[in-house]
């Protein structure tokens, strides 16, 4: 064996590991062809350089030539599959033709017409037939760095991070094999020593980083002891025996070799230790994250956020490709999915599980979580329909891991993990703290829905509490339109009543009915007045919160008419009726949101605008307040388009609001308001909420003695 043949040789048995590696651990058989296909070439080559018979040289080439002929075509095979492109396999069927077809012209000698012996050893000679293979090779290893290059840029512009790792690099293990393709130059007659070998080192050494750090591939290396004993003593022994090999002067590499061997335990470990102190602190690490999730969640009382939240935190600290939060639904017995997140968007094909379902039935019996790599391996059960439907429900939502949450006996809800993107196993410590983690879930869900049903009631509440203030101002306004229809029928009957009708002239007859005419009119105003009450009320009381295309002026409008009606003079306390002024800007476009729900808003915010009025008008009648003009309330209603939002605001000349209040408006059970009777504090926390429904957010300035605006945000959302 010559110096010449041990790079290649070193290199074919390199790519032979990392192709071995992959097709057990990722199942990725095409890459493992190409690794095949390759150590054909390069173990052939080196095999020639050290032969010295022309006859076996050209049997190896021809040999060699096999690897060389399928190296396109399973790369681009490779690829196709690697980017998921299913649409080109009718492309990947014709280069295998075309591959089949050049390994049929190996034995013409218009093809390889023999081999030729340079300074390193025997190379392949070409005829003109290779010609069409070199221009096959290149074309297809262009589509192939083409192909790559886009998948590229496209996860790139999508924010894939793993993804586009990955890609990565492949990308450039393949770019850099591509440089290999000058080995083709011997087999023209250019005595260049092939180099190819370096190129596909790298391609090795890239591909096994990208393995370890990105489990690219799918390939899962797990550190253990017995790998890094056989990594470290193989360095111990190996570079020895190759220094000496290479040198022919063996008494120094045998010092080496002793040096090293007496030194091997101490680094065996040291790279131990480091090992597994890596792997710990990473445990520690994501154990304490989801340690302060479960002592923290009972601080969030919105129950979508919450559930939000928990997901993030699972996925960021335990690395997944997705995890979905089931919850019991109080109608029924099916576990709904209530929130969730996957890698790749997809929503699970199973959105409900039924108590009957072979999962839940499975938890129910058992307490505990379900691992879907313990049911694969599970042959002691004796229903193995059971266990097959089992794994048919975890496999549609791409689970690894379900983790159950009881309430006492009862099960709560499921917790369901997918793999994690390291492919590393759930540990029992893992599963220990997830229980943890689903008990303290069960708590702070049960507190956030508590806290949704308060929050509805004090609504409801709030709602009825209005339609009952309205009841004396709807009374008087009926009460108006009686009298007012009575009076013009009480008209209509003294007319008919001054002559008998049958001694009318055509004149008076026609004056009498231009008159009734004048009247019906005036009922017929008085009647639309009173339905337009009527429907008012009917509205509060429905609460329908439906989201439509709706006009903003006329829902304000609407929520001020309301509050009108609410409020009679009485509850002005003696105060005059403040000024209401709207500068609603003209052609404001149509926005989805619930009317019912943003007349709710506007009627809340000019309400307590009322009252602010109100307080400050005690406050100076009381000599509380000394201002130098006469006091007259104003409210403005402001509304404009700006950019992808309207900007709504409502502001007043109230008493304003304390800064020792600011902090706490939003919070609930928190008021502003001088006595307890005139409000819970509930009013601005749940005004936010509704807007924020609405993707929209609410904010407030105000001065204390001098007024309060309220700025409202709303995103022009329309159907088209």
């Amino acid at each position: 064996m010559n110096i010449y043949s041990i790079p290649p040789l070193v290199t074919s048995f390199l790519t032979l590991t990392v192709g071995t590696i992959v097709l057990i651990k990722g199942k990725k058989l095409a890459y493992a062809l190409i690794t095949a296909t390759v150590f054909v070439w390069l173990f052939g080559y080196s095999l020639m350089y050290s032969v010295g018979s022309y006859d076996l040289a050209l049997v190896l080439t021809r040999f060699v030539y096999v690897g060389v002929l399928l190296i396109p075509v399973f790369s681009y095979h490779f690829t196709i599959a690697f980017l998921q492109l299913k649409d080109r396999k009718k492309s990947v069927f014709l280069t295998y033709i075309l591959g089949a077809i050049f390994i049929t012209l190996i034995p013409n000698n218009y093809f390889i017409t023999g081999v030729e012996k340079y300074y390193w050893g025997f190379h392949t000679r070409v005829g003109p037939l290779h010609n069409a293979f070199l221009i096959f090779f290149l074309v297809v290893m262009s589509r192939v760095l083409y192909l790559l290059s886009k998948a590229y840029l496209r996860t790139k512009k999508e924010k894939l991070p793993l993804e586009n790792t990955r890609i990565k690099y492949v990308l450039l293990s393949f770019s850099i094999s591509m440089l290999a393709s000058t080995d083709f130059l011997p087999n023209y007659g250019v005595a260049w020593y092939p180099l190819g070998f370096l190129c596909i080192t790298f391609h090795a050494i890239a591909t096994s980083y990208a393995i370890i750090k990105y489990r690219l591939l799918d390939v899962n290396v797990v550190i253990t002891r017995a790998g890094i004993f056989l990594a470290v003593y193989a360095l111990v022994l190996g570079v020895p025996f190759w220094l000496g090999y290479m040198t022919k002067i063996w008494l120094l590499p045998t010092i080496l070799a002793i040096f090293l061997a007496s030194a091997g335990p101490f680094i065996y470990t040291y790279v131990q230790r480091k090992a597994e102190q890596r792997i710990r602190f990473e445990e520690f690490k994501s154990h304490q994250q989801l340690n302060n999730l479960a002592q923290n969640m009972m601080r969030f009382t919105d129950l979508k956020f919450l559930l939000k939240l928990i997901i993030h935190e699972l996925v960021k600290v335990m690395k997944l490709n997705s995890a979905y939060i089931y919850l019991k639904e109080q109608e029924n017995a099916h576990y709904s999915l209530r929130s969730g997140w996957s890698l790749d968007s997809e929503i699970p094909k199973q959105a409900k599980f039924s108590e009957d379902s072979a999962l839940v039935k499975d938890i129910l019996f058992r307490r505990a979580p379900v691992i879907l790599e313990e049911l694969k391996f599970d042959q002691t059960k004796t229903n193995l329909s059971h266990l097959k439907a089992m794994r048919e429900e975890l496999q549609k939502i791409k689970a690894s891991v379900v983790i159950p949450a009881f309430k006492g006996d009862h099960l709560f809800g499921l917790l369901i993990l997918g793999p994690r993107k390291d492919n590393r196993i759930f540990t029992r410590e893992d599963l220990n703290l997830l229980m943890l983690l689903a008990s303290q879930a069960v708590l702070a869900i049960e507190n956030a829905q508590l806290f949704e049903r308060e929050k509805l009631y004090l609504a409801e509440k709030s709602r009825r509490d209005a339609l009952a203030d309205m009841a004396p101002g709807v009374s008087h306004q009926f009460n108006n339109r009686f009298i007012a229809i009575n009076s013009e029928m009480q008209a209509c009957l003294d007319l008919l009543g001054q002559k008998p009708l049958e001694g009318l002239s055509k004149e008076e007859m026609l004056s009498l009915f231009e008159n009734f005419k004048e009247f019906g009119k005036l009922i017929i105003d008085d009647t639309v007045k009173g339905r337009e009450i009527a429907r008012a009320i009917m509205n509060k009381g429905k609460a329908d919160v439906s989201f439509a295309e709706a006009d903003l002026a006329s829902v304000i409008e609407n929520g001020i008419r309301l509050l009108k009606l609410s409020r009679t003079r009485v509850s002005l306390e003696g105060t005059p009726e403040p000024e209401i002024i709207l500068n609603i800007e003209t052609n404001l476009p149509k926005i989805i949101l619930s009317a019912s729900l943003m007349e709710d808003v506007f009627y809340n915010l000019v309400d307590n605008a009322r009252d602010a009025i109100v307080t400050k008008h005690k406050h100076i009648k009381e000599n509380k307040l000394m201002i130098d003009a006469p006091y007259k309330g104003k409210i403005t209603i402001s509304a404009k388009k700006s950019s992808t939002r309207i900007i709504i605001t409502v502001k007043d000349n109230g008493i304003g609001i304390e800064k020792i209040h600011m902090k706490r408006l939003f919070t609930p059970f928190s008021t502003s308001k001088a006595t307890a009777h005139k409000g819970t504090g509930l009013g601005l926390y749940i005004i936010e909420g509704l807007i924020e429904q609405h993707k929209g957010k609410i904010s407030v300035e105000s001065e204390y003695t001098t007024g309060t605006t309220f700025t409202i945000e709303l995103p022009i959302r329309t159907r088209g």
